[in-house]
């Protein structure tokens, strides 16, 4: 570097030095006028190994948890008028209606436990994480770190845990957003370093060569990299994550992950800050930034996550590329190598350590651990490594790894991934529309107004792949098309869904819920209803995205009869009512019922046809639920007797 560039160089750190001090100086009255809630009790080391700081009940040093929560409230408070703090421990959601913004900095507590969902054998289907926030939390708040998992997933957002290895560089970063550059413009002084080895690994997901150097501009003085003790900060997956209009990507970190792996983002009313450290380590450059971020989350008020990320083995089209450039000889012999270089790496930083444990120096506690791992020079046969690509296909194409490539590249407008396993869509292949497409939906659409027996299969078949809506007839989907088009895109990492760009939580598109009570109401198989048998109950439990379970109520009441809702005081008539006998540990929440119509000027209601009532549930240890049940029905010239029943049923946990 010449003297001139030096000169200049340190002009420009001494001046943003200078433009910061002076804010804070001019600004002791004349602050943002905001309120901020900021939720403390981590720090800006890790506990124990993992890379986490799990809050304040777990960190040793007190003192270092108080470092880190003054050194936010103290940059809080130099920028905006009034900022308040709770220990995680003492948050409820509640708190954050009174805010601007929350700024999550650590664990609150608890709304539910992970728990896993076992079969009749005890075998786990599914496994669901501990839930902190509600489903309909709409605050604008801020994540950092592995909160954006932790509190964020349960109810579907997509700063989902790649990795928790983000060091202290960001790269690949959008330098027009807002962040960078209101209500201060941040410009960060960037450096061309080199790309992280890992990053080639995930050279697969992307048509040109990752380039060797990057420009980078540092985020924190310290990280895991140069301070093995310190926080580790948190990358989300890339893919899918800016398919949906409520999400967008800012800014990517140094990882081990790819060079496109997400370190700072929005989706919804979150707004992701992957980078561990507190103000204490942040550049003058990345105080700002955060200062900016806090003011853009601000803004996000009313919005609401859309496309929720709710299941990791969702895939997206970039999964069918990576399929396609790895599945071959060279990307095996490519994995062996990348395989055999980490074991000799490993190899070497083990072998280092028990040469100074032989010498009689003391390990740390980390460095002891590392001692215990298996160290494994095993590698994976070429055809176990093929039926990691080919997702279902494995039977079909067994090692013919070109077939398979062929394959997945004439199919690939075609193939869906919604539960880890390719499929192709034989319905939108014969329409020759992509799945995702507009074309397609309306298409879909269209064939429910056919009198032909199959195209109304056909188009009920792609409306319940591809839609959260449980509308039955053409006249229900076409009202609701016209009332939605231009607003209408397909997100896949929300589930590969036609969703709606809107806030309305009455839209029927993005309510991920209604979808899975519809479903799971068809498979409560109930009685024929008759003349002398006028209504069929039934019930069954089912577990919501995030590990809700409900319990569920249906009935089905004969043509021409009808049962009771409320019923006025002046009326003889007996209401229908459902009591729930919960085993011990269990408990239930408000009873949800299906809308009543009025059956006479005196207010009481009535309901015909099927019907759904929902049940919150709570409880762990698979228990038998009892439902008891009343009803009297009627038509519009008798009344029958009452009925009472009860129906057992089995918890799903």
């Amino acid at each position: 570097m010449n003297n001139v560039f030096k000169s200049l160089a340190i002009l420009c750190i001494c001046s943003f030095a200078y433009a910061q001090a002076a804010f804070a100086q001019n600004n002791r009255g004349n602050k943002i006028d905001m309120n901020i809630l900021y939720v403390g009790g981590s720090s800006d080391y890790a506990a124990g190994v993992e890379g986490m700081s799990k809050g304040e009940n777990t960190v040793s040093d007190p003192e270092i948890v108080k470092q880190r929560s003054d050194a936010f409230m103290g940059l809080l408070q130099t920028y905006f008028t009034n900022v308040t703090m709770v220990a995680g421990k003492d948050y409820s959601p509640e708190l954050s209606a009174g805010y601007d913004v929350t700024v999550f900095d650590g664990t609150i507590p608890r709304k539910s436990d992970a728990r896993f969902l076992k079969d009749q054998n005890g075998r786990n289907l599914d496994y669901f994480r501990a839930a902190f926030l509600p489903q309909d939390f709409s605050y604008p708040a801020i994540l950092i770190a592995e909160l954006g998992e932790v509190l964020g997933r349960t109810i579907g957002t997509k700063t989902d845990w790649f990795c928790l290895c983000l060091a202290g560089d960001a790269y690949n970063t959008n330098l027009e957003h807002a962040v960078f550059n209101t209500p201060f413009k941040v410009e960060p002084q960037m450096e061309l370093k080199d790309t992280p080895e890992e990053a080639f690994g995930y050279q697969g997901y992307f048509d040109q060569p990752i380039p060797q150097k990057h420009l980078m501009w540092k985020v924190q003085t310290k990280d895991y990299v140069n301070d093995r003790k310190f926080r580790i900060g948190m990358v989300a997956r890339p893919w899918g994550f800016a398919d949906s209009p409520d999400a967008e990507i800012i800014s990517g970190g140094v990882s081990v992950k790819s060079p496109d792996a997400v370190a700072i983002a929005r989706h919804g009313n979150f707004f992701f800050w992957g980078f561990s450290a507190s103000p204490l380590y942040m550049t003058d450059q990345a105080k700002l930034v955060f200062v900016n971020s806090v003011v853009y989350t601000a803004g996000l008020k009313g919005e609401r996550i859309v496309a929720r990320k709710y299941d990791d083995n969702v895939g997206t089209p970039s999964n069918v590329t990576f399929a396609v450039n790895q599945a071959s000889q060279e990307g095996y012999d490519s994995y062996v190598a990348y395989s055999r270089k980490t074991y000799e790496k490993s190899l070497e930083a083990i072998n280092k350590i028990k040469a100074r444990q032989e010498n009689g120096e003391e390990l740390s506690e980390e460095e002891k651990m590392y001692l215990t791992y298996p160290l494994s020079e095993d590698i994976m046969p070429y055809e176990q490594y093929l039926k990691m690509y080919m997702r279902g296909f494995e039977q079909r194409f067994g090692t013919d790894a070109e077939a398979f490539r062929n394959f997945l590249t004439e199919n690939e407008p075609f193939i869906y991934c919604k539960s880890g396993a390719y499929e192709v869509d034989e319905d939108a292949k014969s329409l020759g529309m992509p799945i995702g497409s507009i074309d397609l939906l309306e298409a879909a659409i269209s064939l429910l107004d056919s009198s032909d027996g199959e195209k109304i299969a056909k188009g009920h078949r792609l409306l319940e792949r591809y839609s959260l809506c449980t509308f039955h007839t053409y006249e229900q989907w076409s009202n609701w098309y016209e009332s939605v088009k231009g607003r209408v895109f397909f997100t896949h990492s929300g589930g590969w869904y036609y969703m709606v760009n809107s806030n309305d939580l009455a839209e029927p598109a993005n309510d991920y819920d209604a979808k899975v009570f519809h479903v799971a109401s068809r498979d409560i198989a109930l009685d024929e209803t008759s003349n002398l048998e006028p209504v069929a109950v039934g019930a069954g439990t089912v577990v919501l995205p995030g590990g809700r379970e409900y319990l569920l109520i249906k009935m089905k009441v004969h043509d021409g009869y009808y049962i009771y809702g409320n019923v006025s005081a002046s009326d003889p008539f007996i209401p229908t009512s459902l009591n729930i006998g919960l085993p011990d540990g269990y408990s239930a929440g408000e009873l949800v019922k299906p809308v009543a119509k009025l059956l006479n000027s005196a207010g009481t209601t009535k309901y015909s046809g099927e019907l759904l009532f929902l049940v919150p549930i709570k409880g762990s240890g698979k228990q038998t639920l009892v439902v008891h049940y009343e009803y009297q029905c009627c038509d519009p010239t008798v009344c029958y007797p009452p009925v009472v029943g009860q129906i057992e049923v089995a918890s799903k946990f």
